[in-house]
């Protein structure tokens, strides 16, 4: 069964988005509107958005999902924003570096991937 989970992380500033299984376009349009609410409320705690978008359980976004996130998301980004995706494998890694925008980054670790975040 898919579903996701959309936390905040205040002790490292992020957002936290883990997805498992494939998400159909129907709930790819949920989630994205939960995880625009969300930044937009991070956006008044932190001064840069930071989100862990941890997919190593799910698969990796079809183009119209990829296109449903970016479109909710798009006008919520500033320069100095960073998105990393946690992905299963070396494989979806690839896959998802497809779909990335600026000022994102994909990884098979989530340790590597909280470290970039930080930087």
């Amino acid at each position: 069964m898919a579903r996701y989970e959309i936390e905040r992380d205040v002790s490292d500033a992020l957002v936290i988005c883990r997805v498992e299984g494939e998400l159909d376009d129907s709930m790819t349009s949920r989630m994205a509107q939960d995880c625009r609410a969300e930044l937009i409320r991070a956006r008044h705690d932190f001064s840069t958005l930071r989100v862990l978008f941890d997919n190593s359980r799910g698969t990796v976004a079809s183009p119209s999902s990829a296109k449903i996130m970016a479109d909710a998301m798009g006008d919520l980004w500033r320069e100095g924003d960073r998105t990393a995706v946690v992905t299963a494998d070396s494989l979806s890694k690839v896959r998802a570096k497809q779909t990335m925008r600026d000022g994102g980054m994909v990884f098979i670790s989530e340790k590597a991937a909280r470290m970039w975040l930080a930087a």
